[in-house]
């Protein structure tokens, strides 16, 4: 008899061993998972920091202050530093320098206190652009602030450089018309025109119904995967001019309504920034009259 309770003890022990071992492994694995959990998140969020990309040229002495403001806007606005911070991202292509913002926010300072205030702005909310004309923010403003930005900076800090926003129909190149006259005094203008999707170029003189342009896309003429789009009537490129221009498209072309390649589209979407250089900007009197 007590053999039998003996056998059945050892039995009972050993069987508690081995569910205490199998509990034990279980705790084991259970903690594995989750270490390998925190360490794929720790990854994760590694690679996604890693492609963040960071401006290392940026410089905080480089940075401007907007100080042609009215004495009223200065006294409402003493002790408080405003920033208006415009987001891109455009990482489909690599191309930071262009494209509309997606995020707009307006961060206000306390300068005694340091307190920070963060107000965000919808992109689609529609704003004022000048002449009745309502457009997105997130692209009116672009050009707009581009334009009274150099302006207000060339009256503050006497530099030769002064600049007019134009919109909807006033962005046309009939032969009395702003661009035409700003390009015979020696301007140059940034147009809105079409390339497969809205994309910005900038004019750089007239020569009859020809107007010399400067296009930030690098494309060269005998490359075999160029669209086909680049040879229509209209396009020429030039080779022989890389300080003055790369294309020469005809007035014809870039007066288009509609959404092909350096047309500039609908009145309703036209957008373009006049430039001059005070100190060369011809007068009307002493710039070439071209017949258009």
């Amino acid at each position: 008899m007590s053999k039998t309770v003996q056998g059945r003890s050892g039995a009972h022990s050993k069987a508690s061993k081995r569910r205490k071992k199998q509990k034990n492994r279980l705790i084991i694995v259970v903690i594995e998972i989750l270490v390998l959990l925190i360490l794929a998140a720790v990854l994760f969020v590694t690679v996604k920091l890693s492609k963040i990309q960071k401006d290392t040229s940026f410089n905080k002495e480089d940075i401007e202050v907007n100080e042609g403001l009215s004495s009223e806007s200065q006294e409402i606005m003493a002790g408080y530093t405003t920033i208006a911070l415009f987001g891109l991202d455009n990482r489909s292509n690599g191309n930071l320098s262009k494209g509309n913002s997606d995020v707009i926010m307006i961060a206000s300072i306390n300068n005694d206190t340091h307190a920070v205030k963060l107000v965000s702005v919808y992109r689609d909310s529609y704003l004022d652009i000048g002449g009745g004309t309502f457009k997105k923010c997130n692209s009116a403003s672009a050009m707009m602030f581009l334009s009274n930005w150099l302006t207000q900076f060339g009256q503050v800090k006497n530099f030769p450089i002064s600049c007019n926003f134009l919109a909807k129909d006033e962005v046309v190149l009939s032969e009395n018309s702003l661009i035409v006259g700003a390009l015979q005094q020696g301007g140059a203008v940034l147009l809105r025109v079409y390339l497969e999707v809205p994309h910005y170029i900038l004019l750089t003189g007239i020569s009859g119904s020809d107007i010399y342009v400067f296009d930030p896309y690098y494309e060269e003429p005998d490359d075999p995967e160029l669209d086909k789009e680049f040879f229509e009537e209209g396009i020429t490129f030039i080779t022989d001019q890389p300080k003055r221009a790369n294309r020469l498209i005809s007035i014809t072309r870039l007066s288009c309504t509609g959404v092909g390649f350096y047309e500039m589209g609908p009145y309703e979407e036209r957008e373009a920034v006049i430039l001059f250089n005070t100190n060369t900007r011809k007068t009307p009197e002493n710039s070439i009259e071209y017949i258009i």
